[in-house]
């Protein structure tokens, strides 16, 4: 198992919308922070209880929780994955377990 810290990956989150002086919404840009992270194999069990729940867990990465501030979205390999689950390990690791976004942005 490759128990490295070198896959790069983007952490992204999203601010809530602003308002004019008139009260017309604007989006605000979305904030990234790249890291370094581990990649894991998503474990069999963890994956089908995740799938009785209509998820499908495609992504397993391991990162420092001090990195970690709520992201709801990553970018890995140029594919945007959602957050599902976090799982803190120890106090060094957080498990990630990510389901890949449907859209454009991944050929969907």
């Amino acid at each position: 198992m490759n128990d490295t810290w070198d896959n790069e990956l983007t952490l992204i989150s999203h601010t809530p919308y602003s308002s004019t002086s008139t009260g017309v919404r604007i989006p605000s840009e979305a904030t990234k922070n790249v890291i370094l992270a581990k990649k894991r194999p998503v474990p069999g069990i963890e994956f089908y209880q995740a799938g009785q729940s209509g998820i499908t867990i495609t992504q397993l990465f391991v990162v420092h929780p001090f990195e970690y501030n709520g992201e709801t979205e990553l970018e890995f390999e140029g594919k945007i994955y959602k957050v599902v689950r976090i799982y803190q390990t120890s106090d060094d690791e957080m498990e990630l377990s990510c389901e890949m976004k449907v859209g454009k942005k991944n050929g969907n």
